[in-house]
C-alpha cells in the first residue's frame, strides 16, 4: 500500500487536512499546537501529503514551514477519490463475477453429487445381489466352480469401478478445496477494499466531498455470497466422505 495510505489508516494525518483545508494557508508549529503533536511529525506528514500533491508546501521569511491548500491541491485530492473509487467499482465487479461463477459451479457441483449418489447406489445393489448368489451356490454345488469364476470376475469389475470411483471423488475434493482457497483470496480482497473505503472517506470529509457509501453494502453482499459458497462446499465434501465409507464396505 502506497504511503500516503497507510498514513491516512494509521495516525491523525486526516486532521491535518481538515485543517489545512478549512484555513486554506497555515503554519506547521500552529498545527502543532492545534493537534497537540511535534513539529516534526507534522513537518513528515507534510512531507508524505506533498509529495502526492495533495496539499502545499513552503518556507516563510522566518523559516516557518508553511502548509497551504492551493486549487491545485483540492483537484488531486478529488482525482484520489475518484480514482480509488473507479478501483473499488473495478475490483468490487471482478469479485462479484468471480463469486458468481462460483456460486454457479457449486450448484451444478450439488446437480453432479446426486447422480453420482444414484450410481453409487446401484453399484452397492449389486454387491447385495452377489451375496444372494453366494447362497445359491452353496445349495446348487453341480455350478459352483462356474458360478465362482463369476465372482471373481464380478470383484475384479467392483474393484476396477472402485478405483474409479475413488479418483472422481479426489478431483471433486481437490476442486472443493480449490474453492476454499478463492474464497480466502476474496477475503484478503475484501479486507484490502475496505482499507480504501476508510480512506476515501477521509479523504471525502477532508475536501467536504460526500463518499459513496454504497461500496461498502456490496463488498458485504459479496461476503454472504461467499459465506454461502463456503456452506455448500462443505455440505459437498462431507457427502463425498460418505460416499468413500460406502465404497470401502463393497
Amino acid at each position: 500500500m502506497a504511503q500516503w495510505k497507510e498514513a491516512m489508516l494509521e495516525t491523525g494525518i486526516d486532521q491535518l487536512l481538515e485543517i489545512v483545508s478549512e484555513r486554506k494557508s497555515i503554519s506547521a508549529n500552529d498545527i502543532s499546537k492545534e493537534l497537540s503533536l511535534p513539529v516534526e511529525t507534522i513537518e513528515t506528514w507534510a512531507e508524505i501529503l506533498s509529495k502526492e500533491n495533495i496539499l502545499s508546501v513552503e518556507y516563510d521569511r522566518s523559516g516557518k514551514l508553511i502548509l497551504t491548500n492551493k486549487v491545485s491541491n483540492v483537484k488531486e485530492k478529488k482525482n484520489k477519490v475518484e480514482g480509488l473509487r473507479d478501483e473499488i467499482d473495478s475490483e468490487v465487479s471482478g469479485i462479484e463475477q468471480n463469486v458468481k461463477e462460483e456460486a454457479k459451479m457449486m450448484r451444478e457441483e450439488h446437480k453432479s453429487i446426486e447422480r453420482f449418489e444414484d450410481v453409487i447406489k446401484r453399484e452397492y445393489g449389486e454387491s447385495l445381489k452377489l451375496e444372494n448368489k453366494l447362497k445359491e451356490i452353496s445349495a446348487r454345488e453341480d455350478n459352483l466352480q462356474k458360478l465362482l469364476k463369476l465372482i471373481e470376475e464380478e470383484e475384479s469389475k467392483i474393484k476396477k469401478d472402485n478405483l474409479t470411483i475413488n479418483q472422481i471423488i479426489k478431483t471433486k475434493i481437490d476442486q472443493i478445496k480449490k474453492t476454499e482457497k478463492n474464497l480466502k483470496i476474496f477475503e484478503a480482497q475484501k479486507d484490502r477494499l475496505f482499507k480504501d473505503i476508510e480512506i476515501i472517506k477521509r479523504l471525502s470529509k477532508a475536501i467536504s466531498k460526500e463518499h459513496p457509501s454504497d461500496m461498502a453494502g456490496k463488498i458485504e453482499e459479496i461476503e454472504k455470497d461467499i459465506l454461502d459458497i463456503r456452506k455448500q462446499s462443505r455440505a459437498l465434501d462431507k457427502k463425498y466422505s460418505v460416499i468413500r465409507k460406502i465404497i470401502s464396505k463393497i
